[in-house]
């Protein structure tokens, strides 16, 4: 069973100094799991580029990361603790 998704995408990266998690996209549909690094004011982005295949993950950070994202959706926040149940 397949369940076809449709998620609305920000354009490019988000805003500097954005709190959470991020997953962008390259030109190519690539997949990066994108967080802003305060220690150093910059977006690190960990993926795997199409043309590396995957065994062969890619960290791009600051200015790598600006032309190649074309756009984001903010993930879960890893901060939040899940509520109980029941």
């Amino acid at each position: 069973m397949t369940f076809p998704i449709r998620i609305e995408m920000t354009p490019g990266l988000p805003e500097a100094k954005s709190p959470g998690q991020f997953l962008g996209y390259d030109a190519t549909g690539a997949m990066w799991l994108l967080r802003w690094s305060t220690k150093e004011g910059v977006w690190h982005g960990l993926g795997f580029e199409r043309d590396q295949g995957p065994n062969w993950p890619a960290l791009r950070r600051g200015t790598e990361l600006r032309p190649l994202i074309i756009g984001h959706v903010k993930g879960p926040d890893f901060h939040v603790e899940a509520k109980p149940h029941g």
